[in-house]
Order: structure tokens, then C-alpha cells, then sequence
């Protein structure tokens, strides 16, 4: 009980409420700045992150970029399927030719206006009733270069 009765007389005495009030405020102070010194630091670190990842950002801009541009080189540059009512290849240039039921095989057009198509170890003539008809061409790609 000694206790509570000297807090009560401590809390009733101006200079003891005074003195502990300015503690008080003085501790709520020093906290709160050292706080704000904390808080500064964190955003500072946020801010550099910001900056790192804005950079890692635009780079990866610049790759999508410079992809999408390779990828519209490689399909302007990729050959297309050529119909042959549209154009002929050139005389004996190999090609790859596409039959009326999507066969493929490579041939080539020869200036008796026959096609030849290039059949394991041999060249045939190309029979309509049997391969079906030649309905498209497209130019081979370039072999392989040594690495």
C-alpha cells in the first residue's frame, strides 16, 4: 500500500509532474526523430531499388523491341508458299513442292513443262494420277554452313 500512496502524492506534486511529462516528451521525441531518420534510410533504399529496377525495365523494353523486330525480319525474309497459277520456279531450280493433298517433296520444273521430283536415290517425273497435282512451290532454304 506504501506504494500507491507515494505515486498518488508523487502524481499530486506539481515539480513531479512537470519533470516527468518533459521526460516523457523528450523520450516520445528522440524516438520519433530517430523513427524519421529510419523511415529516410528505408526510402532512400527504395528509391535506388526504384531506379535499379526502372533500368532493368527499360532493358528488357529494348529486348522485347529488338525481338519483335527479328521476328518481323524473319517473316518477311522466311519464303512463302508460291501458287503456281500465281508463278513458276525458275527451270531446273530445286524447290519444294506441295501437292493438292498437302504432300511435300522436292522437284524440280523442267522446260518440257513436266515436274521431277527428287524421290530417295532417284528422279522421277511427276505422275498427276499418282502424286496429285502440283498446286505450290517455295524456294528451299540455304544448307547448313559449318559452325
Amino acid at each position: 500500500m506504501h506504494d500507491l500512496e507515494q505515486t498518488i502524492r508523487e502524481l499530486r506534486d506539481p515539480q513531479f509532474v512537470y519533470h516527468f511529462s518533459r521526460d516523457y516528451l523528450k523520450n516520445m521525441m528522440d524516438d520519433a526523430a530517430e523513427s524519421i531518420k529510419e523511415l529516410l534510410a528505408k526510402n532512400k533504399r527504395l528509391e535506388e531499388k526504384v531506379v535499379e529496377l526502372q533500368a532493368i525495365a527499360d532493358h528488357y523494353e529494348g529486348c522485347a523491341q529488338e525481338w519483335y523486330q527479328m521476328a518481323c525480319d524473319y517473316k518477311n525474309a522466311a519464303p512463302n508458299w508460291i501458287s503456281v497459277e500465281e508463278k513458276l520456279p525458275d527451270d531446273h531450280v530445286r524447290v519444294l513442292l506441295c501437292n493438292d493433298e498437302g504432300k511435300m517433296v522436292t522437284g524440280e520444273r523442267a522446260e518440257d513443262d513436266w515436274w521431277y521430283c527428287y524421290c530417295a536415290y532417284d528422279v522421277d517425273r511427276w505422275d498427276e494420277k499418282e502424286q496429285g497435282r502440283v498446286v505450290a512451290w517455295m524456294p528451299l532454304p540455304y544448307p547448313q554452313k559449318e559452325v
